[in-house]
């Protein structure tokens, strides 16, 4: 495990982050909570780059949504206020989700989102509530939507002299969200993670998204499934039952050793079916307010 380090910056600022990431290199990698950097490849890093003390660990509520900075911890993140009440608890919950408490105060927002595990838990929150990326490197800042940044692995999608600032998690007025994990314990890695996120006006569906990960090897957001409840009754189980089963033939599904595809298959619309349920008591629950 890091045979070959040689050098450790920890810069304040986030330019002099940059000028390292780019003068180091192939062998140079991003440092925050550090978990995913144990967790990978890692016998060809050479320079590490700490960006912890940068001031990308803050959470903050913007006119169009939450900002939230790559450094925040998992823990941070379920501690802010905004993330708490944001679309539901949505992201809240895949939040709370992950992992154990000790590596929950290690891994960071930026670092989960980006070295994507199968069995990341984020991810597919991202997908339902239309996450966008910051991501600064020498020519400048861009934003990059979530749903863009892994249409292959995001480490493919982003440069390696970029680096991964913030999320903007967009307002969603209206929208109630819902995430699940299915795993054999709580601190498992997921065997099936799926949200659901709806928009209910006058016992209507206005809009819904569908999201899942470790269904296959990368988070999918599942719109042809999703827009098959627009429009519809939320007591119109068969037109429900529908979405739901579109969404397993819409999801690409992989195996592995702990549990085959056709289980996966199985659980998929249980969960998604549970989650729309729970979205439409929720909403009603607000409206009786």
């Amino acid at each position: 495990m890091l045979r070959k380090l040689e050098n450790y910056h920890r810069p304040e600022k986030l330019d002099d982050a940059l000028r390292l990431l780019d003068e180091c290199g192939a062998g140079a990698r991003i440092l925050a909570g550090g978990t995913a950097v144990m967790a990978g490849k890692n016998n060809e890093i050479k320079t590490l780059i700490d960006i912890k003390n940068t001031g990308l660990d803050k959470v903050s509520k913007r006119k169009n949504g939450v900002e939230a900075g790559a450094a925040v911890t998992i823990a941070g993140l379920l501690e802010s206020p905004e993330i708490k009440k944001y679309c539901g608890g949505l992201v809240y919950e895949a939040a709370y989700h992950i992992a154990s408490t000790p590596l929950r105060n290690m891994i960071t927002l930026g670092g989960n989102i980006t070295q994507v595990f199968p069995w990341s838990d984020l991810p597919a929150a991202l997908l339902a509530c239309g996450a966008e990326l910051t991501v600064a490197g020498p020519g400048g800042v861009r934003k990059l939507l979530y749903a863009d940044a892994v249409k292959k692995h995001p480490t493919q999608m982003i440069a390696k002299n970029e680096i991964v600032t913030g999320v903007n998690f967009p307002e969603l007025p209206g929208y109630v969200g819902k995430f699940t994990k299915f795993s054999k314990t709580s601190f498992d890695f997921a065997l099936l993670d799926a949200c659901v996120a709806v928009k209910i006006k006058n016992g209507m569906f206005e809009d819904a998204r569908f999201a899942v990960s470790a269904a296959g090897t990368l988070p999918q957001l599942l719109n042809e499934s999703a827009a098959l409840l627009k429009g519809v009754k939320t007591t119109d189980s068969k037109a429900v039952s529908n979405a739901v089963q579109k969404a397993v033939s819409e999801t690409v599904f992989t195996g592995d050793k702990r549990v085959s595809v056709e289980y996966k298959k199985q659980i998929l619309p249980v969960l998604i079916e549970r989650l729309i349920d729970a979205a439409i008591k929720q909403n009603e629950g607000a409206d009786a307010k």
